[in-house]
Parts: structure tokens; sequence; C-alpha cells
């Protein structure tokens, strides 16, 4: 399974994305705030309706037990 190769600052870093606010401070890697499936990826997560973006997130954080 992929999540036992995440380090915890991997697994938070991916939590914080899904919950529309990246630490980018987390991942380490310059610029990839500037890179286009990454900026794609939080105008979605901006879309999608409250309730159904807090199940996201909790499922997220359920399947990297974090």
């Amino acid at each position: 399974m992929i999540t036992g190769d995440l380090t915890v600052e991997e697994k938070q870093f991916i939590v914080s994305v899904k919950e529309g606010v990246p630490r980018w401070d987390l991942i380490g890697i310059e610029g990839v705030e500037n890179l286009p499936a990454v900026k794609w990826k939080l105008l979605n997560i901006g879309r999608m309706s409250p309730s159904k973006h807090k199940k996201a997130v909790r499922k997220l954080r359920d399947y990297l037990e974090i």
C-alpha cells in the first residue's frame, strides 16, 4: 500500500491540499504551488459543496490514518 511509504509530513501535506489550504512548507518542493495540476486540484476542491468536501477530507484522513 502506498500510504506506508509516505512520511507524516507528506500525509499532512496531502490532507492540507484536500482541505483547500495547502501547507507548502511540509512538502519542500520549491514552486509546487505554481504547477498547473496543483492549481487545477485546488480549483476543483473549491467548487465542492461543503458537505461533499467535508466527507472527502474525512475519507482521506481515514485512508491515510491521520
